[in-house]
């Protein structure tokens, strides 16, 4: 039995150990998530803290400094003033 496109999604992310949250929204550009926060790629990479958008579609060496930042940021925070 062939796998449908979710359950594809689905196995591939399992298989490479992936680690992030991921979701489906059922694959066509017009579904209720992707509608709601503008996605227009494939895959789009929101980069999230607190809650809050810090960074958006940022991939490779440029998401791994936006990481860095927030992780030095965080660790200031922790220190204090």
């Amino acid at each position: 039995m062939a796998r449908t496109r979710r359950e594809s999604h689905c196995f591939r992310a399992f298989k490479d150990q992936f680690s992030g949250r991921s979701w489906w929204d059922g694959g066509s550009r017009d579904d209720p998530i992707q509608t709601a926060y503008n996605v227009v790629q494939w895959p789009t990479i929101f980069v999230l803290d607190e809650g809050v958008i810090r960074s958006l579609d940022v991939h490779a060496k440029a998401l791994d400094e936006v990481v860095d930042k927030l992780l030095a940021e965080a660790e200031q925070n922790q220190k204090g003033p």
